[in-house]
């Protein structure tokens, strides 16, 4: 009968506990992993700066390594040129 009683008290522990968890610490944990993803991408992303005040200038230059491709690397120009067809060809009549 006390081995019992200790199980109930035990699953009736375990099912408060776990709707304690699920409803404040879960929650806590998501959004702490998703400010950590965002902080992540935006470090990436160059940094996005919160701090910046209204009418200030902020100027970037590209990185050192970064050079303008050559347009003759992308292939042959070709010019296309309409042709007017005035006359009718005999296969249409």
């Amino acid at each position: 009968m006390k081995s019992l009683a200790v199980f109930i008290l035990v699953l009736v522990l375990f099912y408060y506990g776990t709707k304690l968890f699920v409803r404040y610490i879960l929650p806590w944990l998501i959004m702490k992993f998703f400010e950590k993803q965002i902080d992540n991408i935006n470090r990436q992303q160059g940094g996005y700066e919160e701090n910046i005040r209204e009418g200030e200038v902020k100027m970037s230059s590209k990185p050192h390594g970064a050079t303008k491709t050559d347009d003759k690397s992308f292939g042959e120009y070709i010019d296309f040129e309409e042709i007017k067809d005035n006359e009718k060809s005999e296969s249409d009549e």
